[in-house]
């Protein structure tokens, strides 16, 4: 990840994003390379984030968030 001259940095691929904070810019590079690091053990299904598989796995347990 690069950085350019207004100290936002830039995405490596070829993308028009440039965020200040690195971890946006991450977020950003997964949502462009199509990139799902957290696979559901159940039935393989893929997420970029883990928040996300966490709410999936919800579907498999029959567990409710708690209100």
């Amino acid at each position: 990840m690069g950085v350019s001259p207004g100290g936002a940095h830039s995405c490596p691929l070829n993308c028009p994003q440039a965020s200040g904070r690195s971890l946006q810019l991450r977020r950003q590079t997964l949502v462009d390379s199509g990139t799902r690091e957290f696979p559901c053990d159940t039935c393989g299904k893929a997420f970029r984030r883990k928040n996300h598989l966490d709410v999936h796995r919800r579907t498999h347990s029959g567990e409710t968030p708690v209100e």
